[in-house]
């Protein structure tokens, strides 16, 4: 299992998330965990698995199940940094700046 490490400002990012999520059921936030432990599980057990971000192939996006985000994340040597939670309806590449 690699290491992944959820950046500062993608952990807001899911914060921000679950917080909606909360607001409109505890179910659908619930659910809306459960997709985001099972995303982080699956790239953590094969972190090449999923497909390079169209932005910058030295980052790689795995799309939660029935929601519309996506975990962008790197592979930094044994590790994995996530360094967006991206809501798939905003700007392509807004989190490329992130360091």
């Amino acid at each position: 299992m690699t290491n992944v490490i959820l950046g500062r400002v993608a952990e807001h990012e899911y914060a921000d998330a679950l917080v909606w999520y909360s607001n409109q059921s505890t179910r659908t936030a619930s659910s809306f965990e459960q997709s985001f432990e099972k995303v982080l599980e699956q790239i953590s057990s094969n972190p090449m698995q999923f497909a390079e971000c169209e932005e910058d192939s030295a980052y790689r996006y795995a799309t939660l199940s029935s929601f519309p985000y996506r975990v962008i994340y790197e592979i930094i040597g044994v590790s994995v940094r996530i360094v967006a939670v991206a809501h798939t309806s905003r700007q392509a590449g807004y989190w490329l700046d992130r360091k």
